[in-house]
């Protein structure tokens, strides 16, 4: 049958209706595929996807995560449609604002694994070992190690926080205030490292190319550590130290895009989370590459003490983790704030007033050098005291040895000790100065026992009401010849400094021995 003209043009209009609205940008294809960009630990899950991809009649890919920034690589094509990363330390910039909350899948901390011969060499097999331990042990080239670079890989930057957190004794999460405290141990442990890479991937590679030569361990994920002592590729076993202080925890969250690139995509990613939450997925997980399950009753992977090592919490503030590990690499500049509380009374008078003034003039002469290589912007703050505190002097240093010496050509020894009134007026300088700037710090120079105002009692009852930030100064009392040692030594223990000697050397070194301590 012939259908005329005008029926025909009518059919030819629906054919051309069907057809956009099938396939046009009004009525998109259906979803053959959803995109996850992971961690390349993770690429080892492909066979535990591909059953839930069966039963959504989709593919899963598993897209191995680059170093490059996080927008650039949701950029990438095919589309990405969630992010399967450690989470914790986030990037800033575009990348996290693209992501959801999402939920987190397995977890893994982040550990020092040594050879086992190491281990037990160091007597660490099976004991209680801290991070100080870790950075004496260092410091004194007992061992060696491999770390990924904690300016670009999670596992290095775990190590960072977690050593800094140890050192400085934080049980919450390292601030600002604790970057100069944890300065010393941090490069103390660099100088053991004699592995690096960019990723934890590769470090595993070096290491093993090396036949295990290039360290004596690895800082790398507890699952790594699992994974490699079960590969048959190594000589020595590897012996996963957990210190006793605390360390960071890598957890894998599952994270889809705010806007989904379709309404389907969304619900294959809540299927697959929920999926993945599941006993049996979680067991598998466990299984292929050693993560810690988070679901409730799933046993842990087989090799792994039952329960986790103490896990750290990540600061909120990006830039204190930055900064930390800025003074790991070498690369941080500081800012010092020192209260210098010197002396006068009578009992200083003739040698010792001349080495105080050889010893500050020495100070503000010569730049003082982190043991990272970075230089510091000083400002010294120079309070004179005898029977009571004198009007506190401000002068930036290096460079400024004729200010100093002109202000020390007119102290006139005389007088009582008021020591504790002193580090009371040095602490209320500090605090109408600000706390946030700089790294503060306090050097007492005394010759003699209090015999003016507060007592040591008084001052540490005093101290106990401070507010952190001021609480957290160290004091270093430098001692003189004639010197209360006994309570100097517990003013600095209490509030985290360090007694310097100079009854039997001169004040010089022992203000050497302070800078190099900064």
């Amino acid at each position: 049958m012939r259908l005329n003209r005008p029926a025909s043009r009518w059919a030819g209009i629906v054919a051309a209706t069907s057809l956009l609205l099938t396939t046009g940008p009004c009525a998109p294809l259906p979803l053959k595929q959803i995109t996850i960009l992971a961690a390349p630990e993770l690429m080892d899950l492909r066979p535990v996807l591909s059953g839930f991809a069966r039963s959504e009649g989709i593919r899963i890919e598993l897209r191995e995560a680059g170093g490059a920034p996080l927008a650039t690589q949701l950029g990438t094509r095919p589309p990405v449609d969630a992010v399967w990363l450690p989470a914790g330390f986030e990037q800033s910039g575009d990348g996290h604002r693209q992501l959801g909350a999402g939920r987190t899948i397995t977890f893994s901390p982040v550990l020092l694994a040594l050879k086992a011969p190491v281990a037990d060499r160091l007597g660490w097999t099976g004991k209680r070992v801290t991070w100080k331990q870790i950075a004496s042990a260092a410091r004194g080239h007992r061992f060696t190690f491999g770390m990924s670079a904690p300016d670009s890989a999670f596992a290095g930057r775990a190590a960072v926080l977690a050593a800094a957190s140890g050192f400085t004794e934080v049980i919450d999460s390292v601030d600002d205030g604790d970057i100069y405290p944890a300065a010393g141990g941090l490069r103390a442990m660099s100088t053991a490292q004699t592995l690096t890479a960019p990723t934890d991937a590769e470090l595993i590679a070096r290491f093993l190319r090396s036949g295990g030569a290039a360290a004596d361990g690895l800082f790398t994920y507890e699952s790594q550590i699992a994974r490699l002592n079960a590969s048959g590729r190594l000589d020595q076993q590897l012996v996963a130290i957990r210190p006793s202080d605390g360390v960071v925890n890598a957890t894998y969250t599952l994270r889809p895009l705010l806007k989904p690139r379709t309404p389907k995509a969304a619900e294959h990613l809540s299927r697959l989370t929920s999926h993945l939450l599941g006993a049996g997925a979680q067991r598998e997980i466990a299984d292929r590459i050693r993560h810690r399950p988070i679901t409730p009753g799933v046993r842990p992977p087989a090799g792994l003490p039952a329960d986790p090592p103490r896990l750290l919490n990540i600061p909120r503030d990006r830039t204190v983790v930055d900064r930390l590990v800025a003074v790991y690499l070498g690369r941080y500049r500081y800012a010092t704030r020192t209260v210098f509380l010197l002396d006068v009374s009578g009992s200083m008078r003739g040698a010792k007033t001349a080495d105080l003034r050889r010893a500050a003039e020495a100070l503000a002469g010569a730049p003082a050098v982190h043991p990272s290589g970075a230089a510091a912007d000083e400002q010294a703050i120079f309070l004179p005291f005898a029977s009571s505190p004198a009007k506190p002097v401000i002068i930036d240093l290096p460079g400024a040895r004729d200010a100093v010496g002109d202000f020390l050509a007119r102290l006139a020894p005389g007088g009582y000790t008021a020591t504790y009134d002193a580090l009371v007026a040095g602490l209320r300088k500090l605090s109408r100065l600000g706390t946030g700037d700089r790294i503060l710090s306090i050097v007492l120079i005394t010759d003699g026992m209090a015999n003016r105002g507060r007592t040591f009692a008084q001052f540490m009852k005093y101290h106990d009401t401070l507010p952190p930030a001021l609480k957290r100064v160290p004091v270093y009392p430098v001692l003189v010849k004639g010197a209360d040692a006994r309570s100097m030594r517990e003013l600095a223990d209490h509030t985290g400094g360090r007694l310097l000697d100079a009854r039997h050397s001169d004040l010089a070194a022992a203000f050497t021995t302070f800078r190099a301590q900064q």
